[in-house]
């Protein structure tokens, strides 16, 4: 048994960590703890348990998911901090009901914030040039 595998490692090491220890000891089975989603989403042949108030629940293979998707079904987390994630869905939610003024302003705000070449900021500003275009054909 190894309690807290992903203590300590590289997010790099973590994803290849099962491998090398069946690799090493092909003949034992080991228990493992963790709270990395990539030690549980990138070995291949596992069993994955949850443990919830005391109860023990076999989880379908994760193999392939991704780590995001791991933190959001698994283990009921944000892939992001919260506040950021609410400005973020908050912005998008302006952009898709075309309040442009609104989801600029609120660009501008989260660029304050995050760094300048944040993926989903890149994503918002094309959506609103998108939306831009749109309305200026429809005028």
């Amino acid at each position: 048994m190894i309690d807290e595998v992903d203590l300590h490692l590289h997010p790099s090491w973590q994803r290849s960590f099962c491998d090398r220890l069946i690799d090493t000891f092909p003949n034992c089975q080991f228990v493992l703890t963790t709270h990395s989603p990539l030690i549980i989403s990138d070995c291949q042949n596992i069993l994955v348990y949850t443990l919830n108030n005391g109860e023990l629940q076999q989880l379908p293979s994760q193999y392939g998911q991704d780590a995001n998707t791991v933190l959001l079904d698994v283990m009921d987390t944000s892939i992001r901090n919260e506040t950021i994630d609410t400005e973020l869905n908050n912005l998008l939610d302006a952009i898709q009901n075309a309040n442009l003024t609104e989801a600029e302003q609120l660009l501008s705000q989260l660029t304050e914030k995050l760094h300048a070449n944040h993926l989903e900021l890149m994503k918002a500003k094309l959506l609103i040039n998108k939306q831009k275009s749109r309305h200026a054909k429809d005028s």
